[in-house]
């Protein structure tokens, strides 16, 4: 894009050049919807643009272009601002001061410092938040309404992940053992079914630790000689595309499958991998918990006093779970229990990570407070998980909606363009 384009839209859309010069009566340039636009609206920002572009010495077009160019954004801008306060979008002083202090901030000064940058730049201070909080209604609107044209399909989210996970494993090599169970040719739709419930049997056993080179005993009833072979060193560039998708997030002793080439049916094991820097390792707890919420009936301490005399009675899943259920019967609705599932710690709040961070199997933690009460926490298993694969995933999502709002974006303000009454007045 050329540089005075750019610098339009510096000026424009950054809350940063807001001139103090009062504006004159003059004509009329626009009609949008109910709302006019002044002539010396766009001449107000044409000097601002031209004193811009004379800092930097940029070049800038003729001055017709560069005033069309001008006006078709207040335009824009009038008709966001109309649908904003149609759609009930405002924003109030506390949330434009938060939003100042944000931008002083970013640029490494306060708010005192603000005042006098925008004071030497010839700013009016109390125009320039003004158009702040224009810039933030419209950026409020555009994001409600791009975002629910938007749609992201999980194939979309799992396509990208797995391309980007590819090229990040492009230096990884794997070392592996192949088991192929061939089909005869043109196999009935028995024959295919038969086989891959045979061979998903044979991954469950190698799962379940069956030795690879005692496959022999399980005595298969398969429709022909089983292959193996053991294929050493590979990378991801050098092995079949319908390996390299099994690969994708495997780890060392894996076993992957059915793997489907047409013929027949594979199994792969990963004996090894070299160079493999990819993993995200985190601890993730299986737990249950009580909490009891402070009521009229039951005052905060109180809540607390109960759960480390329930702690106290616990030594087992069974006596939690017979606890909880005492707890639950005695307080009613102030007193919930749940299985919380497998939560990576870091999900948890400064708190409870401290509360439960040596805690090991079958273990209960002390009373832990957060803005819902008093949690008693019961350890069920813990396990080191690789998250490598969910990362990729919300980056991909990340990616996708990025690339997507932009595009979607540019056609919602078309579509309001083209939906509101402009005239453009010449």
């Amino acid at each position: 894009m050329m540089q005075w384009k750019l610098l339009i839209f510096s000026v424009l859309l950054i809350p940063g050049i807001v001139f103090a010069a009062p504006k004159v009566l003059d004509k009329i340039v626009a009609i949008v919807n109910h709302k006019i636009i002044l002539d010396s609206d766009v001449d107000s920002i044409m000097r601002s643009v031209k004193a811009q572009a004379k800092k930097s010495s940029q070049k800038l077009p003729n001055a017709d272009i560069l005033h069309s160019k001008i006006l078709e954004k207040l335009i824009m801008d009038t008709l966001l601002l109309q649908k904003a306060e149609e759609s009930g979008i405002r924003v109030n002083d506390q949330q434009l001061d938060e939003a100042i202090l944000n931008i002083a901030q970013k640029n490494q000064i306060n708010i005192g410092q603000l005042h006098n940058y925008v004071a030497k730049q010839g700013l009016n201070y109390v125009s320039y938040r003004e158009q702040v909080r224009r810039d933030m209604i419209i950026g409020a609107l555009r994001n409600r309404e791009v975002r629910n044209r938007l749609t992201i399909l999980p194939q979309e989210v799992d396509s990208l992940a797995t391309q980007m996970s590819l090229e990040k494993r492009s230096s990884v090599t794997f070392n592996l053992t192949s088991m192929f169970l061939p089909l005869p040719l043109n196999p009935t739709q028995e024959q295919l079914n038969k086989q891959r419930n045979i061979t998903q049997q044979l991954i469950q056993n190698l799962t379940n630790g069956l030795d690879y080179n005692k496959i022999d005993i399980l005595k298969l009833n398969i429709l022909q000689p089983l292959i193996k072979m053991d294929m050493g060193w590979k990378s991801i560039q050098e092995l079949p595309s319908l390996f390299s998708q099994s690969l994708v997030f495997s780890h060392k002793g894996d076993i992957l499958g059915p793997i489907n080439s047409g013929t027949g049916w594979y199994i792969l094991k990963v004996n090894d991998i070299r160079g493999d820097d990819t993993q995200a390792l985190v601890t993730e707890l299986h737990a249950k918990h009580i909490l009891l919420k402070p009521s009229i009936t039951m005052s905060n301490s109180e809540a607390k006093e109960k759960l480390l005399h329930a702690a106290m009675r616990i030594h087992s899943k069974k006596s939690f779970n017979t606890i909880a259920t005492e707890l639950s019967k005695e307080l009613g609705l102030v007193c919930s229990t749940s299985d919380l599932g497998w939560v990576s710690e870091e999900k948890f709040d400064l708190e409870y990570r401290h509360a439960i961070k040596n805690l090991e199997i079958g273990q209960i933690s002390q009373p832990v407070h957060s803005v819902f009460g008093w949690h008693l926490m019961y350890i069920l298993d813990i396990r080191v998980a690789d998250k490598s694969y969910e990362i990729q995933k919300e980056k991909a999502d990340r990616l996708l909606f990025n690339r997507k709002f932009y595009q979607e974006m540019e056609n919602w303000m078309q579509d309001e363009r083209n939906a509101a009454y402009v005239q453009i007045i010449t």
